[in-house]
């Protein structure tokens, strides 16, 4: 039970968080001080993490940490599209190394143990956020400036169909990644494989999605339209890769899904980054790349729970139902908010 309330903590988090930091970091036009300052506040906010507090401490140490971790990634995103700007189609070749960082550190920590290392753990956490927090020192220094009518305008661009039908896509595909995310090491185990095998899997999974991040910048150029349409086509992967997942029992044929990772996670994470950075004016885009972060949040706080349930009664091949669902349902919202955005003005501009 507390470790339900521990996994659902964090993506609730990010149903809240990341809207206000966004909204603030494009009314100031802060994006950089505000990922500085949320990387450094990380770092000390998991120092909460080392005393035992007992349960209720530790989900407040965790839930202040998650408050200022949550909004790190819609704040990295509009940051570097924003640097790069014309060359705003390979963000996935700057973003890989966060999937790259992901692998070494899972395997680092694994070989070293580092679950019977807590202390140590934290710690090299703690020397990663103030790394994080340092490197933003490097960027180009911004004046901050006052910028009016953000959340009017931001609000005005999530009621339209198009960015509704997007938002509500984005919570059900995640709704069934988080089912991913949360059960496929169970489900493995349930099966009957080992630790050898289920880490083996993890690995092949983020291998994938590297190199999909490193290939598909190209794909990326263009249009919202065209990001759009690769939205629709990683969900419909991701109902393929769900199917499989709710009966298949090779472990050949397990390992060999893996592979759709890199479309499932690597395409459609990029996709969804492009489209919303090509679709938003500029003085907007951290917001709105706030909102997407939201609704993922919403998505993943639901699969967790939902997921947990199902879990509990039937194993993993009921949680991937539940997943093949979600996807079917994602896949008609992305396909009907690109339908509806084809010829819809746009509805706020740049100031």
């Amino acid at each position: 039970m507390h470790i339900s309330w521990v996994l659902t903590l964090i993506p609730a988090t990010n149903l809240i968080a990341p809207p206000l930091w966004g909204a603030v970091a494009d009314a100031l036009h802060a994006r950089v001080a505000l990922l500085r300052l949320a990387s450094a506040a990380c770092a000390f906010a998991s120092l909460l993490l080392i005393p035992r507090w007992g349960f209720a401490g530790a989900l407040l140490a965790l839930g202040t940490l998650s408050f200022f971790r949550s909004p790190l990634a819609s704040l990295a995103d509009a940051a570097t599209c924003a640097l790069l700007g014309a060359r705003g189609a390979s963000y996935g070749r700057v973003r890989v190394w966060g999937s790259v960082a992901f692998a070494l550190f899972a395997l680092a920590i694994g070989a070293l143990d580092g679950s019977r290392h807590a202390s140590a753990l934290i710690a090299t956490t703690v020397a990663c956020y103030l790394l994080a927090a340092g490197s933003t020192l490097a960027l180009p220094p911004v004046r901050i400036a006052r910028e009016r009518g953000i959340v009017r305008d931001a609000l005005r661009w999530a009621s339209s169909p198009s960015a509704l039908l997007l938002l509500l896509g984005n919570a059900a595909y995640y709704l069934a990644h988080s089912i991913y995310d949360a059960f496929l090491s169970l489900h493995l185990r349930g099966l009957g494989f080992g630790d050898l095998f289920v880490g083996g899997a993890w690995a092949t999974g983020v291998a994938v999605e590297i190199a999909v991040m490193f290939a598909v910048p190209p794909l990326l150029a263009g249009s919202a339209r065209r990001t759009g349409a690769l939205l629709v086509a990683a969900t419909a992967v991701a109902g393929v890769r769900w199917t499989l997942l709710s009966f298949i029992v090779s472990p050949y044929a397990l390992l060999a899904q893996q592979a759709l990772h890199g479309i499932t996670f690597g395409l459609w994470y990029l996709s969804l980054v492009q489209h919303i950075q090509a679709s938003s004016p500029e003085r907007l885009r951290t917001t709105l790349q706030s909102v997407a972060a939201a609704s993922i949040g919403l998505g993943s706080t639901l699969g967790y729970q939902l997921g947990g349930r199902l879990f509990a009664r039937g194993g993993g091949a009921s949680c991937f139902r539940l997943a093949i669902a979600a996807a079917a349902l994602a896949l008609l919202c992305y396909l009907a908010s690109l339908l509806a955005s084809i010829n819809r003005p746009r509805v706020v501009h740049d100031a």
